[in-house]
């Protein structure tokens, strides 16, 4: 179900009886990167996914995005579903939201899961790829380009023309804000509880984070964390192995015994 607020478009799936699974998609996707794994959830968990500031379906806010701007409008639609407590779910960029809201939510929060997600320290970028990722915006043989590169796992026609068309969406402010704000944005001094039960997902063939970058960047942050490398996957996760994500995401909760 697609749904409009006064915050954030989003993307409801499943008994709002159940856990609540919150998903937080990457930079170029959109609510729609999760459905796949939604699908596969939604039996079990009540599963909630926001296009993010600026993308999808949800307008910009006026001035360049920071994280913290990205999780107050999350924390806004959340509260207006009365969504109180949630496992929150973060790829990449919207990994980086998520470690804010769990930093910040730590009574919300019951399990973080982590899928190649953007370290709290400023992104390893460097400014050739910047500029880059800067000129790609609406520019769909550079889009094309981009998903050449961070994916590695062919996946149908029709669902890469819909991770172009959601790059291609995507507004000049949300596009920008996180090439110059957020991706450099060092969030590692907001701690998040160590005993929070965290899972750090990982793509043995990701050229953006390395499964061996992510444990070292991590443990820091999480001693007791989980983590998890899925096989012949690149960066784009939930549309690489939607299938594999929906059984480690089911298993980790399982285990934790947050299902019904």
């Amino acid at each position: 179900m697609q749904t409009q607020s006064s915050t954030l478009n989003f993307l409801a799936q499943g008994d709002p009886d159940n856990p609540v699974l919150v998903f937080l998609h990457f930079f170029g996707g959109s609510s729609r990167t999760w459905s796949a794994v939604m699908e596969g959830l939604s039996d079990q968990f009540y599963c909630v996914a926001p296009d993010l500031p600026g993308w999808g379906d949800s307008a910009a806010p006026s001035g360049q995005i920071s994280v913290k701007a990205s999780v107050d409008l999350v924390m806004q639609l959340l509260k207006s579903l009365d969504l109180d407590h949630f496992t929150l779910v973060g790829h990449s960029m919207g990994g980086k939201i998520a470690y804010f809201i769990a930093a910040h939510q730590p009574q919300s929060v019951q399990n973080l899961i982590l899928i190649a997600p953007s370290p709290p320290t400023p992104e390893p970028m460097s400014e050739e790829d910047r500029i880059n990722l800067s000129k790609a915006f609406a520019n769909r043989p550079a889009v094309e380009k981009l998903m050449e590169k961070t994916t590695f796992k062919t996946i149908s026609p029709l669902l890469k023309e819909a991770v172009i068309h959601d790059h291609l969406q995507a507004t000049y402010n949300a596009w920008n804000s996180w090439i110059e704000i957020g991706s450099r944005e060092d969030i590692s001094n907001l701690r998040v509880d160590a005993m929070l039960s965290a899972l750090i997902v990982s793509g043995e063939k990701d050229s953006n984070f390395s499964s061996g970058f992510l444990k070292q960047e991590f443990t820091k942050y999480f001693p007791s964390a989980l983590f998890h490398e899925v096989p012949e996957t690149g960066h784009l996760l939930p549309l690489e192995s939607p299938s594999e994500l929906v059984a480690i995401v089911r298993g980790f909760i399982e285990k934790n015994n947050l299902a019904p």
